[in-house]
């Protein structure tokens, strides 16, 4: 669930960075904001719920199914709000040591530099 919320919040931070302003949530802001914020309360109400409901319940595999369906629906909207799969944020999202690489594509696209061949 750190992982989640560490996303979460991430993705809200380059979302409300002014200098950083078409990263994400550059083709529908509005789709971007309220997916982000509903992604990180859902994900802030599971983290204090788990504290509170019992190890058997959370070991079961329909509570990990659901939240699973629900992290691939918010990411999806948030990658098409950003641009789609072009827009380096599945990338990012896909596993932390590829953000950099993520950033770097976005923001070449943002300022038009061409991308090194490799």
């Amino acid at each position: 669930n750190y992982y989640r919320l560490l996303i979460g919040f991430l993705f809200l931070f380059l979302f409300l960075d002014p200098n950083l302003k078409g990263i994400v949530g550059g083709i529908n802001p509005d789709l971007f904001r309220n997916t982000i914020i509903t992604y990180l309360a859902v994900n802030i109400v599971i983290g204090i719920a788990t504290l509170f409901i019992s190890v058997n319940f959370l070991a079961r595999t329909a509570p990990a199914f659901v939240v699973l369906i629900g992290d691939i629906i918010a990411l999806t909207l948030l990658m098409s709000a950003s641009g789609g799969v072009t827009s380096g944020l599945a990338t990012s999202c896909s596993s932390p040591w590829r953000l950099p690489a993520a950033w770097y594509v976005a923001g070449s696209r943002r300022y038009s530099r061409p991308l090194p061949s490799f």
